[in-house]
């Protein structure tokens, strides 16, 4: 076994602090991120009519990289839900159709200048001791697209609503709504903020 070498000037990750290491963690998972994103919106973005990907580092549940939403043009809907097995969660794509009115008024309500005036990020209301959830946004927009990237949800802070417009709440609101047999969400709370 060759022992690790010590680089002047480098400390070994041991060594860093809490906050260091969670951010080298949402710097690989967002690398993660972007890597995987790139080939699908490159593969499919014709059909595509938006994107949504969960991250949970640290006490997160679930934990990892995963397809939170996908909605196709087409009116299917794809996401990833998860089974207890031996203590242990198995995750599965669950595949549902949603209807060409539904389709429609999905696709109109991206479209809106409230949608589109989003801000590309929207950091935690609170600051954050043991875990992180990054939800992320693709809407593919022509040959651009639009990424709005939201930091441990909160709505329901005293501080959530000056933090988050109502066309963000109503963006996530219906992204929860899509995912109708799923065994985790955005918030534990969602009867809280997102109102019928």
């Amino acid at each position: 076994m060759i022992a690790p070498q010590k680089v002047k000037g480098i400390k070994p990750i041991a060594a860093l602090s809490t906050a260091m290491r969670t951010i080298c963690i949402i710097i690989v998972s967002a690398s993660l991120f972007l890597l995987s994103h790139s080939g699908m919106a490159q593969e499919s973005s014709a059909n595509l009519l938006m994107d949504v990907r969960w991250v949970g580092i640290g006490m997160a549940s679930p934990q990892g990289n995963h397809l939170y939403l996908r909605v196709h043009r087409d009116g299917r809907v794809e996401y990833e839900d998860g089974r207890m097995n031996a203590a242990r969660s198995r995750f599965f794509v669950r595949t549902e159709r949603i209807s060409p009115s539904e389709i429609n008024s999905l696709s109109e309500f991206l479209g809106t200048s409230g949608v589109k005036s989003l801000a590309r990020e929207y950091p935690p209301v609170v600051t954050p001791l043991d875990h992180y959830i990054v939800v992320t946004v693709l809407l593919p927009r022509g040959k651009k697209s639009q990424t709005i990237k939201i930091v441990n949800f909160f709505p329901t802070s005293p501080k959530g609503s000056e933090a988050y417009p109502a066309a963000l709440i109503q963006l996530l609101c219906r992204i929860e709504r899509l995912r109708t047999s799923a065994s985790f969400g955005i918030t534990a709370d969602r009867t809280q903020w997102c109102k019928p």
